[in-house]
């Protein structure tokens, strides 16, 4: 036997002695890690601002000028928002649909530039 084939079974079982017991731990992270992506894509919070395009007629959606639909939840005040309102809206992606958590009406600022 030459050196480097005694070496190279010394390397083997040092590798196999170290990995003995591993497999649990890493079935572990696997699943923390399956766990993380799951919860991650499951909702997604998000603002955006524009002027109300539309409201339906039980007001339980509406639309920004992004052309974007948005849910209103029944707990959502709606803060007295009409058609061409310019609005911020806090939403969360909830099975496909973009649901309304906070609406907020934007006045508009007086432009400095009136005399």
């Amino acid at each position: 036997m030459n050196f480097v084939t005694w070496r190279h079974r010394d390397a083997r079982r040092t590798l196999s002695r170290g990995l003995q017991g591993k497999g649990t731990d890493l079935r572990h992270i696997a699943f923390a890690a399956a766990v993380i992506v799951v919860t991650a894509g499951s909702a997604h919070a998000a603002s955006v601002t524009g002027r109300v395009t539309f409201i339906s007629t039980d007001g339980s959606h509406l639309m920004l000028d992004n052309s974007e639909m948005y849910a209103i939840g029944p707990d959502v005040p709606r803060s007295g928002a009409t058609v061409a309102d310019r609005v911020t809206a806090n939403y969360q992606t909830r099975a496909g649909e973009r649901a309304i958590t906070r609406l907020t009406l934007n006045p508009l600022k007086p432009s400095s530039a009136q005399s």
